[in-house]
């Protein structure tokens, strides 16, 4: 099943270009989900990029997730609780800036590799 829906994006052009094995497992695994549109902005244009607040996999539009992650305090890896001076932000665009991928990381989950 994995393998169609990366068929199927790659035939869309947003395939994703991870930097590193750990995103690219995070992203695998929520590129298996299914969509869950999070907003009406998006729900009116299907054809915005799409925004994700890592760990939450429901896509936004730029203005919702903006507002979402003031708030979503949880590691894209590991989903504990990132306090402000641990936190190390990450933004990560899919092929074409088709689906933007924000979230926090803990320094140490990070520097996992």
């Amino acid at each position: 099943m994995n393998s169609v829906l990366w068929a199927l994006a790659d035939a869309l052009d947003i395939v994703p270009t991870p930097p590193d094995a750990r995103v690219a497992a995070m992203l695998t695994g929520w590129w298996s989900r299914p969509r869950l549109i999070g907003c009406a902005a998006l729900r009116k244009d299907s054809t915005a990029p799409w925004f994700v607040c890592a760990p939450d996999p429901t896509v936004l539009c730029g203005a919702c997730a903006a507002e979402r992650h003031k708030t979503e305090r949880r590691c894209m890896f590991c989903h504990a609780e990132v306090a402000p001076t641990d936190e190390v932000a990450v933004i990560h665009e899919m092929k074409n800036a088709t689906v933007v991928v924000l979230g926090r990381t803990h320094q140490t989950c990070q520097e996992e590799k």
